[in-house]
């Protein structure tokens, strides 16, 4: 971003737009897009954002962190329309996971490549991939086959 001293490009998708971090005092992800690069570090409390990966959905993965007075990280998912969320917030209940701690890489199904901590914490991170679950179905209204007439299925609750 202007002004700041360092800036890396770590991912560009086939709309030209470029994700990264640029360095203004604390790294920040960035989001570049048509010649404006836009700053995606949404969430205060953690101090420094590495932008890692874009779909061509526009979808920005990546991680947060705090660095006092330890490391603490934070894997996101980030896109112009819902802003940031925590990937953590997306572990089941009741689940052995206990946080995404990086969101390396997006494709365009929306599946993310991560890493994720167990019940024994940072000694306990593993590879794992997220696969988005999209509403289902609903068929409670379906209309019956009538030769000669148009015939469908009512779909609601799809995304």
């Amino acid at each position: 971003m202007q002004g700041d001293s360092i800036s890396e490009a770590w991912a560009i998708n086939d709309l030209d737009q470029v994700v990264g971090y640029s360095d203004h005092g604390y790294n920040h992800a960035f989001y570049w897009d048509q010649g404006i690069m836009y700053d995606i570090h949404d969430i205060i409390s953690l101090q420094v954002s590495w932008a890692y990966s874009i779909n061509n959905n526009s979808q920005v993965v990546g991680s947060y962190a705090r660095d006092y007075p330890e490391f603490v990280f934070a894997g996101f998912i980030w896109d112009p329309v819902n802003g940031g969320r925590l990937l953590s917030d997306y572990i089941p209940p009741n689940s052995k996971w206990t946080a995404i701690e990086v969101g390396w890489d997006i494709n365009d199904l929306g599946q993310i490549a991560v890493r994720i901590n167990g019940e024994g914490g940072i000694y306990d991170s593993h590879s794992a991939m997220l696969t988005p679950v999209y509403s289902s179905f609903d068929l409670s209204r379906v209309w019956p086959a009538t030769a000669g007439e148009l015939n469908g299925i009512r779909a609601t609750n799809v995304i």
